[in-house]
């Protein structure tokens, strides 16, 4: 009886120890992970008040003029740069600065384009006169826009795949 509780003593000591030590060793690691954490979970912050944004700058009635477009654009990306990343990771931060200044570059393309139709001939005519573009600057004010939205697009698939580096991804 005497060596059963001999054995028992003995073997709870070392898995007392044994528990001692893996929480020594997680906590360790654990400084790490929750850095890891944070930096994940303030990335997530930024991505989910960049889709709050976009939701408000989509939100926009189907026959918007692009003045109007414009300016939601412009809402979007004041929106954008007042949020805060300070703790997030610099790459980060640099990739979400280029994707803001790209919608900046959209919002820009956009306030070039005629609201209405009357403004769209006048404006084409003038194009036409002072530019010699024979469609009006059409082309010019389409590619421009298209140029842009795909900037924007593209400055979105890096800011995810930093994004996505940390562990971040929507």
């Amino acid at each position: 009886m005497r060596n059963s509780i001999f054995v028992v003593v003995v073997t709870v000591m070392c898995i007392v120890a044994a528990g001692c030590s893996e929480s020594s060793t997680s906590s360790k690691s654990s400084p790490a992970q929750s850095e890891a954490e944070k930096t994940k979970q303030a990335i997530l912050r930024v991505l989910r008040a960049d889709q709050h944004f976009a939701k408000k700058r989509e939100s926009l009635p189907p026959n918007s003029t692009p003045s109007q477009i414009a300016w939601a654009v412009g809402q979007y990306c004041n929106d954008l740069e007042r949020l805060d990343m300070a703790d997030c990771p610099a790459d980060f931060r640099v990739a979400y600065r280029h994707h803001m200044g790209a919608w900046r570059e959209a919002q820009a393309a956009v306030q070039q384009l005629p609201d209405g139709f009357l403004e769209g001939v006048f404006m084409g005519a003038m194009n036409g006169l002072l530019r010699g573009e024979s469609d009006g600057g059409t082309s010019r004010l389409e590619g421009g826009l298209k140029r842009a939205l795909e900037r924007a697009r593209d400055t979105w698939i890096e800011v995810e795949k930093i994004g996505a580096k940390y562990g971040a991804a929507l």
